[in-house]
């Protein structure tokens, strides 16, 4: 329902928003990791903007990287994108459209990458220039590898959105990169903001988390996997599109 995921501009409006130093604060996300959102909307011919009335934000901020925001902004930004487009699953859409290798980290965990591991190990070193408002972790376990995403503090704003845009996100690299050996009943993704996916979402198993943040588990063998997976040792690119 709306009223689950819109905020009030009363609410959003006081957090802070800088753009110099505020990388290194807690709780700070680079406003430019919204703008797949803006463009999604954008190309369907969906007006943002009074959504981003409602946070107080120009749509000029979001493709600038320098700017830095309180993480509860994007949440809030997020959800309400996707009450004025009227796509509850609108961060899930966006995840399945975006080209992941324009995102830097992504872009660089994939260089000189043969592996579902090597890629992960990178990754979780390169995402806290983006954001310090999540620690990224893998925990590896005799049957299942977890990828982590905790949350340093408990949101006052439900990220929703964000929610299903890393549920799409992670489930496509996964399913790319396992290539034939992928089978969605032996992976499972868990949060406490499930309302943003589909029940059975391509058919994996979907979960309520305990904490604010959200995981995706999935046998071990893949993170070691060479022939089977579409890495290209040679041009550190995924040869099959994400």
């Amino acid at each position: 329902m709306a009223t689950d995921h819109s905020i009030g501009p009363e609410r959003v409006t006081r957090l802070p928003f800088n753009s110099t130093s505020q990388e290194h604060s807690e709780g700070f996300i680079r406003l430019a990791l919204a703008a797949p959102f803006l463009q999604y909307l954008t190309d369907r011919e969906i007006d943002p903007q009074p959504a981003l009335d409602q946070v107080g934000l120009k749509p000029e901020l979001l493709s600038d990287p320098s700017v830095y925001v309180h993480s509860e902004l994007v949440y809030g930004l997020l959800n309400a994108f996707s009450d004025v487009s009227g796509d509850r699953y609108l961060g899930l859409n966006v995840g399945e459209t975006f080209e992941l290798q324009e995102w830097p980290p992504f872009a660089q965990a994939l260089q000189s990458t043969n592996s579902l591991f090597e890629f992960f190990t990178r990754f979780v070193g390169l995402v806290p220039q983006e954001s310090n408002s999540v620690r990224h972790s893998l925990v590896i376990e005799a049957d299942k590898a977890t990828y982590r995403i905790e949350r340093q503090q408990e949101p006052a704003v439900p990220p929703i959105q964000v929610t299903g845009f890393g549920a799409a996100i992670y489930v496509r690299l996964l399913e790319t990169v396992v290539g034939e050996s992928w089978d969605s009943s032996r992976v499972r993704w868990e949060s406490r903001y499930i309302t943003g996916l589909p029940v059975n979402y391509k058919g994996i198993e979907v979960g309520l988390g305990p904490d604010p943040g959200m995981q995706i588990s999935f046998p071990v063998e893949w993170l070691f996997c060479r022939k089977a997976c579409n890495f290209d040792p040679l041009s550190g690119e995924i040869g099959v599109q994400i």
